[in-house]
């Protein structure tokens, strides 16, 4: 018994002595972190409001996004190349032959590569849209950045090569041919391909010349790649087609060159003969793209209206394979040394590869085995739920998030453009041709189901940018298609139970698209980019505002915002909502201001960055009401909080181009992947849900424990996996986390 008393006291003096030193720590800890939580924080001009740290909440859409492929054998083994999206884009390279990823490259400084080609000495080329081109060769495993072939363009969007393993690319936006020489190792500018395209979107190569195909109005172009001199090759006729889309894609098998002609309502390919230089009577409609396959045993093969079909070379016969696939084939190798029994390899844009024997009828899918990359968020809007809702671009997912509870939800969406939320609906404007979905938040997410698609817009729009509602009707502002001038006002009538009821009004500011809508009382108040889609220069030079009759649905006037402090008219007006004190608010370039919606005079405006002019696209400027009065927007791709009465700005934060205001009364907004908040508290009290609990393991008690846990992470940069650690939201484990957690077990 005097034995075990020794051991009891022996145990009650050590913990005596560890309590006494975790104390004497703790003490110093909360000093230091109460002094990096108060620097930390920054104050509004009115007592009531202070704004927190950004805290990070993680990634929330993870995809699989892949363009195109290459393919070519080594050592006597079948491989594939291709990239998937992300920050950065991650080039995989990929043994067919056992099907394993020999190597994993980032693509440092490019976010996707839309082109890739692999000659035949083991190079293979890769092409960004962030305007690099890379050379990974196959013998020592090594990626190696050759640089930027036109400095000031903005991609590399098509490619093909030589026969000496000289590579040609097109570029966007200045609708350019390069050249690079890999002997010489250097780049050549052959100049515009078609003045005033903006877009070398597919090229070809075939006994010594180069051919280029532009958009957003499509041209053919023949290129003598040693003068440089370019001769234009008439396209095929389309009967009622005056303007032709983009030549998506070129493709060359034998002596024949396959023209891909994609824009609107045509998907075409088309097909020349390179020898007696005309085209053939063969017209391919519902093309699926993205490429014709190489050449095997005189055939060619192709997805025709999500059916596998083959061309013949010499009859120009096509002929149904027999096998079906939905989504289109990011380009293809034949792989296999028996020639009779070579398949026909692929990839499609979720990762899932193919091999196909076409004339045996046989398909086969192998499970994506390249690692998806965190997406680019595109999107952020509160739902009618108070949940938040996401896109990504690229996008073949979205992705909602409950600040209550932190959790998250990854369903399949292609790109939006926009959210807007109207009673129990979110309404969701998608690209490309212009769609409409709604969701119903109480019910389970579901592909095809919810959302659920509604509409498509038509009239040659591509994205619907903006939405507002009221009085039983939804409104969408829309941008044209790629080479189109005119966006729309769309109404729709969701309450409509016989039949999908909606109306779309083109030109309501001619040449404009409309980037900016705030309903009230029978009337619809917009504003507009003086941008059309891609492709295609502006007419106006002038943004405008109007405003809209929804019972005679027709315009009552378009006027130019008196703006005094502007440096010149902005050629973008967005974030148009109406504030607690009746005015129309709206933002353009550097400039906050308030219109009479009686009078349309401007009756209150602010320079907040007096320096900025010609800002903006199509992305409008978002302007959110907060609980505490103030106007919360991203002006200038910046978080910047307004008092109205004063005309002040009381905070200024992170950069970003989407933010919202949640439920809770917090900032939550996008930076690159990565959903962020910042927490506002009114009236120095805490917003619930606002900070990571202290309690981090979870077990209803703040103890030494969960300090333990933060310590353990001590120095560890913000994941998405130990973000519930990071007590102060500045996206890194350190002390100043531990000594908050020894504040709360103080204070409980």
């Amino acid at each position: 018994m005097k034995q075990n008393t020794n051991v009891r006291e022996g145990d009650e003096m050590m913990y005596s002595l560890f309590r006494k030193s975790m104390l004497w720590c703790l003490s110093v800890l909360i000093l230091i972190s109460m002094f990096l939580s108060s620097s930390g924080r920054a104050e509004a001009s009115n007592a009531d409001t202070t704004f927190g740290q950004p805290v990070d909440l993680g990634s929330p859409i993870q995809q699989i996004s892949i363009f195109d492929s290459a393919y070519n054998k080594v050592n006597g083994n079948d491989y594939m190349y291709t990239t998937v999206s992300g920050t950065p884009a991650v080039l995989n390279v990929i043994n067919l032959s056992t099907y394993e990823i020999v190597d994993t490259l980032p693509l440092k400084g490019s976010a996707q590569a839309w082109v890739h080609k692999a000659d035949k000495n083991g190079s293979v080329y890769v092409g960004s849209t962030s305007n690099i081109l890379y050379r990974y060769d196959s013998s020592s495993g090594k990626i190696e950045e050759l640089g930027a072939p036109i400095p000031g363009e903005g991609g590399i969007w098509s490619m093909t090569l030589d026969d000496d393993g000289n590579v040609y690319g097109g570029t966007f936006p200045g609708g350019k041919i390069f050249k690079y020489d890999v002997t010489q190792k250097q780049f050549i500018n052959f100049g515009s391909a078609v003045e005033g395209q903006q877009y070398v979107r597919s090229m070809a190569f075939h006994n010594g010349s180069i051919y280029a195909g532009t958009g957003s109005t499509g041209h053919l172009i023949k290129m003598d790649p040693t003068s440089g001199a370019k001769e234009e090759i008439p396209l095929k006729p389309i009967p009622g087609v005056s303007e032709y889309p983009f030549v998506y894609n070129l493709d060359v098998a034998g002596d024949y060159l396959f023209a891909h002609l994609s824009g609107g309502s045509i998907k075409q390919l088309i097909v020349y003969d390179l020898v007696k230089k005309e085209w053939l009577d063969v017209v391919i409609d519902g093309f699926d793209g993205v490429k014709v396959s190489p050449e095997l045993n005189g055939k060619v093969y192709l997805l025709k209206s999500q059916k596998l079909v083959s061309f013949d070379l010499t009859s120009h016969e096509v002929r149904d394979t027999g096998i079906s696939q939905v989504m289109s084939m990011k380009n293809s190798g034949w792989i296999g040394s028996d020639i009779q029994n070579m398949k026909l390899a692929s990839i499609q844009f979720n990762g899932i590869v193919t091999l196909m024997q076409p004339e045996q009828g046989v398909r086969e899918e192998l499970h994506p085995i390249v690692e998806g990359q965190s997406a680019p968020l595109h999107i952020l809007e509160k739902g009618p739920d108070g949940n938040l809702y996401m896109s990504a671009y690229p996008s073949a997912n979205g992705a909602r998030y409950n600040p209550v509870t932190k959790s998250r939800e990854m369903f399949t969406m292609n790109q939006a453009e926009s959210m807007g939320a109207y009673r129990d609906k979110l309404y969701i404007g998608i690209y490309p041709s212009a769609q409409i979905h709604e969701l119903t938040p109480d019910l389970p997410i579901k592909p095809n189901e919810n959302p659920i698609y509604k509409f498509s817009i038509g009239e040659e729009q591509d994205r619907p940018y903006v939405f507002a509602a009221g009085d039983d009707k939804v409104f969408f502002g829309t941008v044209p298609l790629y080479g189109k001038l005119g966006g729309s006002l769309v109404t729709y009538e969701p309450a409509s139970v016989t039949s999908v009821t909606y109306s779309v009004y083109r030109n309501v500011v001619e040449d404009q698209s409309i980037v900016g809508l705030a309903y009230r009382d029978g009337k619809v108040y917009g504003s507009t980019s003086i941008h059309g889609g891609l492709g295609i220069e502006p007419t106006a030079t002038e943004a405008k505002m109007f405003v809209w009759d929804t019972v005679t649905d027709s315009k009552i006037t378009e006027f130019t915002p008196d703006l005094s402090t502007a440096l010149k008219n902005p050629v973008m007006i967005s974030g148009l909502t109406f504030g607690p004190d009746g005015l129309l608010w709206a933002a353009a370039d550097g400039i906050i201001f308030a219109v009479n919606p009686e009078t349309l005079e401007i009756e209150k405006e602010a320079s907040i960055y007096p320096e900025v002019q010609d800002y903006g696209k199509w992305n409008p400027i978002h302007l959110r009401w907060g609980q505490d009065g103030l106007l919360y927007t991203d002006l200038y791709g910046k978080i910047t909080v307004l008092n109205i009465s004063t005309m002040e700005v009381v905070y200024t934060g992170p950069k970003t181009n989407y933010m919202t205001i949640g439920d809770d009364g917090n900032i939550y907004y996008v930076e690159g992947t990565r959903l962020k908040m910042i927490p506002v508290n009114d009236s120095g009290t805490e917003q619930p849900g606002t900070k990571p609990s202290t309690d981090v393991n979870g077990d209803g008690k703040v103890n030494l424990l969960d300090l333990m846990m933060v310590a353990k992470h001590a120095g560890s940069p913000v994941s998405d996996t130990i973000s519930y650690l990071d007590m102060n939201g500045d996206g890194m484990i350190d002390v100043a986390d531990v000594g908050l957690i020894g504040l709360s077990m103080m204070e409980n």
